[in-house]
């Protein structure tokens, strides 16, 4: 049960340091981004810019679950051949 929780956290942590990774991007993305007005030609300019991605509940619980259990197979892998030596 200790390994279950263990592999658990780890996915969780994996999956905030991959929200955060994301995150960061899309902050230098929009600092860095420079409107191009040639492209505009006098047609409707927008005022707002997004860059990012939205993923469905499901897919993120499913992600986060399929870590979990990857992570607890590598521990538990890990602690057969630990055990062993």
């Amino acid at each position: 049960m200790k390994r279950i929780i263990r592999a658990l956290l780890i996915s969780l942590l994996l999956h905030f340091l991959y929200a955060v990774a994301l995150l960061g991007r899309g902050y230098i993305k929009t600092l860095l981004y420079v409107p191009d007005f040639s492209k505009a030609n006098g047609k409707f300019l927008q005022d707002e810019l997004v860059f990012g991605t939205i993923f469905p509940l499901w897919a993120s619980l499913a992600s986060i679950i399929v870590v979990a259990v990857v992570t607890w197979l590598i521990l538990k892998l890990a602690s057969i051949k630990k055990a062993a030596v």
